[in-house]
């Protein structure tokens, strides 16, 4: 057996020498990743232009009309920058471009209008309410950074830059096939000695939830011509394959032999628990995971090995699972394997505390349903009450 970080650097290391690009339109680039920094191409505002409806002046003006001053203009957003005439307001609304020699707008909430003269019975402060050109964004200066998913937030910025279509990492599409004979899709009567398939809906939502294609293959039984036939047509239609049972040691587990005989194997055994029978390699040249069929050895696992690797090769720069630190109500003694626990992290008052599942086998699905956390203890490390401890969110 290998250790996590070791296997997880194996994967991370094949991974990245498969990342592929696409450009796609404005429109499809949230939870995309730039191949390149991107950069503000005009400023932003792109001029002057008044914060709110009221009235445009120049300042040393209107103190010299005692604040009393004829309205020569009308502005409204979209137009064309004008001259404010000399002891005159411009009408403005909101958005509106500032007028040359103007320097200050006036809420109109602050002016009395009589016929075409304002009164401004308030003194201004000087440059008020005029939103600078390049006073959010300047033109050259980086916008987004490349390796940066991006958010709802960013795509609206790069749409103000003009800049309709990006080149981004392709977003990789991934099947799923599970193997047995005793599984069973959700629709079908369930016979004795049979079980539903839980693995290929639970992973698929862990996939769509970062933004990933899925294709379902299925169920395949334990038949190694079958299997290996089913896995040759799959991987033609998918950038990574993710399996799940048939990987141990298992008289009707086939699949190492499989991959040692048309592709190769990169590791196999890691020293987690759970999930230590997990295989990672290559099969008809498709990177492929073989997750242990127990639906919850597969999610700590997926959770573990396959999200990162999947996050690398849609482009984050940083595809390691982000740890925090949480204080455990718990204690749990030390193991020869480095394990996940399930467990609910919670606030209480300024600390974040975390609750272990009463239940921590392996068959057991509701600790993974009713955890909002997995806490990771290391080999031969104890936990104990109140100690500090790395928990990652899911």
């Amino acid at each position: 057996m290998i250790s996590v970080t070791e296997a997880l650097d194996k994967v991370i290391f094949a991974i990245s020498n498969r990342v592929a690009f696409e450009v796609v339109g404005i429109n499809d680039a949230v939870r995309r990743v730039p191949k390149d920094d991107l950069f503000a191409t005009i400023d932003l505002p792109t001029e002057d232009n008044s914060a709110m409806d009221g009235y445009a002046i120049n300042f040393n003006d209107a103190h010299d009309c005692n604040l009393v001053m004829p309205v020569s203009s009308r502005i409204t957003a979209g137009e064309s920058r004008v001259t404010l005439k000399k002891y005159s307001a411009a009408r403005i609304f909101t958005g509106g471009i500032v007028p040359i020699n103007a320097d200050t707008v006036v809420p109109q909430e602050l002016c009395e209008l009589n016929g075409e003269k304002i009164t401004i019975n308030v003194v201004p402060k000087l440059g008020s309410n005029i939103r600078k050109q390049g006073q959010d964004i300047e033109v050259n200066k980086k916008v987004v950074e490349k390796g940066t998913s991006m958010n709802a937030g960013m795509v609206g910025l790069i749409s103000s830059q003009g800049i309709s279509q990006i080149n981004v990492f392709k977003r990789p599409k991934v099947g799923l096939l599970s193997t047995g004979n005793e599984l069973v899709d959700s629709s079908a009567p369930l016979k004795s000695g049979q079980i539903y398939n839980s693995n290929i809906p639970m992973l698929s939502s862990l996939l769509i939830d970062i933004g990933i294609e899925v294709i379902d293959f299925g169920v395949i039984g334990d038949n190694p011509i079958d299997l290996k036939n089913k896995i040759k047509d799959s991987v033609k239609e998918v950038d990574v394959l993710i399996t799940t049972g048939g990987a141990s040691v298992g008289d009707e587990d086939y699949m190492n032999s499989i991959l040692k005989m048309d592709g190769k194997i990169i590791f196999s055994k890691v020293s987690i628990k759970p999930g230590k029978p997990i295989v990672f390699g290559e099969i008809f040249g498709c990177p492929i995971f073989a997750l242990p069929g127990n639906p919850v050895s597969a999610f700590v696992t997926f959770l573990v090995f396959v999200k990162p690797a999947l996050m690398r090769l849609m482009g984050h720069t940083s595809p390691h699972n982000c740890y925090i630190k949480a204080k455990s109500t718990f204690s749990s003694p030390a193991t020869s394997r480095e394990q996940y626990l399930r467990g609910f992290a919670r606030s209480v008052g300024d600390d974040l505390r975390v609750d272990l599942f009463p239940n921590q086998s392996s068959g057991v699905l509701s600790s993974v349903a009713k955890s909002n956390v997995l806490i990771r203890q290391t080999i031969g490390d104890n936990i104990y009450t109140e100690q500090l401890v790395d928990i990652l969110y899911y």
